[in-house]
């Protein structure tokens, strides 16, 4: 192989790798703007999924109270019933006692 050859042959390798070189570089300017893209989702991820919680927190808490409340209502129910069932007997005694119903 003459000098002028070796020096083509050299010449022609520089090119291909310059041309290598160009296309990494272009890869990876194109991974950077994805992984800005990337960063970006995440941190609107990362905010839905705090925000998320919170909600889910409310929401607990609500359900909580709302359980609290059945409770309560539960027990006056209960309270209700009782008085309920006491009138009955009264009147129930006292339509009794005078021989038929109230209503002459």
């Amino acid at each position: 192989m003459t000098p002028e050859e070796r020096f083509t042959r050299m010449e022609n390798l520089v090119s291909t790798l310059m041309e290598g070189h160009a296309l990494h570089e272009a890869d990876m300017r194109e991974i950077r703007e994805n992984q800005k893209k990337t960063d970006a989702v995440l941190l609107k991820l990362a905010e839905h999924q705090r925000a998320m919680a919170e909600h889910q927190l409310r929401f607990a808490e609500s359900h909580r109270r709302l359980a609290d409340k059945q409770t309560k209502l539960t027990e006056a129910q209960a309270g209700t019933e009782a008085k309920l069932n006491a009138l009955i007997e009264i009147v129930d005694r006292l339509i009794r006692n005078r021989g038929g119903p109230l209503i002459p």
